[in-house]
């Protein structure tokens, strides 16, 4: 089957992209026309689907329809026309597409309805009347029946059609291809594997039902990032203890209860990345860990798995955490540090505050070099 392909631009085929992947691996040709290419990726995605459909997939720039002798005046008509069946009473409140017809029309016609007498009801009846005979007696351009007949395809596809649909219709298209989510359940099947992203669908949806489409949006981007932000801001600690019978292996005491302890170490993981938001919540907790201790550690060891970044604030938190743990006789390590890591804390003076000495490849060699040390825990007060 031989398919003609119309949009305005060739970025437009990102969105169709994996549509047209499958109708050419099944065997049709694809004939793809835009009048532009796009203004990030120019030809990109085209040039891929050639190359990877090279029998499948050719593709032109379309003619330009300013050619047409009569195209530019059957446009000012149309756009004439818009403008005034918006004026009638059944599109009182159809504010944007009002606006939208008239931020288009030419300023013949928003200013003809102003002008007394001929600007009237009446008179704007006569005025689209006229202006549809002139539409019909204009004689149709060939570029389009010109094509048309060079390709002899079996589907048309025009997206440009699309373009001056009013808004109630792209609602309805819309609803209707979400509808199936509604029918399915998936909703439901969503709620049971994730209440929090139930519940953003629901804020995103209630966004575009109560305001608009883009606005729904970025609704649901907003809470989406406030709630990545609030989690991060509570990150999960977990208190790590010697795996039985796996040698080196540390794993997290409260979901392994059978985890022994290190006497007089307290081994910690941070499962978040550390940075400004968090980087106070870190700090209390892990003084918090130590208050709690019995008996009170005398060395800890960070695991630092899940950094692979530092910034300023959480560089300057680390500081004062070493200071204040040595101040009450307690030597902080850190293990699996990686290397950006390294290079910032070195060029912020972490490391040096820190030691050289005081990082090490792995959990397990940081708490045999602390073991070895055999420096009695300091008393509690």
């Amino acid at each position: 089957m031989r398919l003609l392909f119309s949009v305005n631009n060739f970025g437009f085929l990102r969105n169709f992209e994996p549509a047209l992947r499958a109708l050419a691996a099944r065997g049709h040709h694809l004939h793809l026309l835009a009048e532009r290419a796009d203004a990030v990726g120019g030809t990109r995605t085209i040039e891929g689907l050639q190359r990877d459909f090279p029998s499948q997939v050719t593709w032109a720039f379309a003619p330009s329809r300013k050619q047409d002798l009569w195209q530019p005046l059957a446009l000012q008509v149309r756009l004439c026309l818009d403008y005034w069946r918006y004026l009638d009473p059944q599109y009182a409140r159809a504010f944007s597409l009002r606006e939208r017809a008239a931020r288009q029309s030419p300023g013949f016609a928003s200013a003809l309805p102003r002008v007394p007498v001929v600007g009237s009801r009446p008179a704007m009846r006569v005025w689209r009347a006229l202006f549809r005979t002139i539409e019909r007696a204009l004689p149709p351009g060939d570029t389009v029946e010109r094509i048309l007949r060079e390709q002899n395809p079996d589907v048309l596809l025009l997206t440009p059609l699309f373009k001056t649909l009013p808004e109630a219709v792209l609602a309805a298209l819309i609803i209707h291809a979400l509808w199936h989510i509604f029918v399915a359940r998936k909703l439901l099947a969503i709620r049971a594997l994730s209440h929090t992203e139930f519940w953003l669908g629901w804020v995103a949806f209630a966004g575009v039902i109560l305001y608009d489409v883009l606005a729904g949006m970025l609704i649901g981007l907003v809470a989406s990032t406030l709630l990545m932000v609030y989690r991060s801001s509570r990150p999960h600690l977990a208190v790590l203890g010697r795996a039985p019978g796996v040698a080196g292996k540390y794993q997290d005491v409260e979901r392994h209860p059978e985890s022994t302890a290190v006497p007089g170490v307290l081994v910690f993981r941070l499962d978040t990345p550390l940075y400004y938001a968090n980087a106070l919540t870190v700090s209390d907790r892990v003084l918090e860990l130590v208050e709690t201790a019995d008996p009170k550690p005398r060395a800890i060891v960070f695991d630092a798995t899940a950094l692979d970044s530092l910034d300023i604030t959480s560089a300057e938190m680390l500081e004062k955490l070493v200071t204040k743990l040595r101040a009450d006789g307690i030597e902080l390590v850190v293990a699996e540090v990686h290397a950006p890591v390294v290079a910032f804390a070195r060029r912020t003076g972490l490391l040096a505050q820190l030691g050289e000495g005081r990082i090490y490849p792995t959990v397990d060699a940081a708490v045999r070099a602390l073991e070895n040390q055999n420096v009695a825990p300091p008393a509690r007060p």
